[in-house]
């Protein structure tokens, strides 16, 4: 499985945010996991390439409370993958 949290290792985020968003992953990761329990392993990677990327850009964009991050992050994957039960 590939290391996405390796993408929060920006030089654009300090080391207290790239811990939070790795946080904020995993606790998503967790919540969501067993949706993708029937999918392929590509999908599986994809979709958590999807929430890797979706804490990024709201990072990016001022969202660092972490239950609004989580909300959001949720919401990105939801609309990649419509028909699983997120």
């Amino acid at each position: 499985m590939p290391q996405v949290r390796t993408l929060f290792l920006d030089p654009a985020f300090d080391a207290d945010t790239v811990a939070m968003m790795g946080d904020t992953f995993d606790a998503v990761w967790r919540m969501i996991e067993p949706a993708f329990n029937l999918q392929s392993q590509a999908t599986i990677d994809d979709a958590r390439t999807t929430l890797a990327r979706a804490i990024i850009h709201y990072v990016s964009q001022g969202i660092v409370r972490a239950d609004i991050l989580k909300d959001e992050a949720i919401r990105a994957v939801k609309l990649t993958y419509p028909t699983l039960p997120i």
